[in-house]
């Protein structure tokens, strides 16, 4: 199972550790460096769509669209 690290210190950047063990490392680091900010360890969901995930379904549903458009700009202009 995979974990991510969550800190105020990381900003929007949630590193994914392999093993609770390593995570727990990594947390620990941050805590002792920055006790004020806090950070945790939590198991990563099965599937945690990206913001990369989601520019690339829009790119392609885009392109779907357009071309949808397309076919129907055709099929005007071949009646006409």
């Amino acid at each position: 199972m995979n974990w991510i690290l969550i800190s105020a210190m990381l900003y929007n950047v949630q590193p994914v550790y392999q093993d609770e063990k390593t995570c727990t490392i990594a947390m620990e680091r941050l805590n002792a460096a920055y006790p004020l900010e806090g950070a945790v360890c939590i198991p990563m969901p099965a599937y945690t769509e990206t913001s990369q995930d989601r520019v690339f379904t829009n790119f392609f549903e885009l392109i779907e669209k357009i071309v949808e458009l397309e076919n129907k700009n055709k099929t005007v202009v071949d009646k006409q």
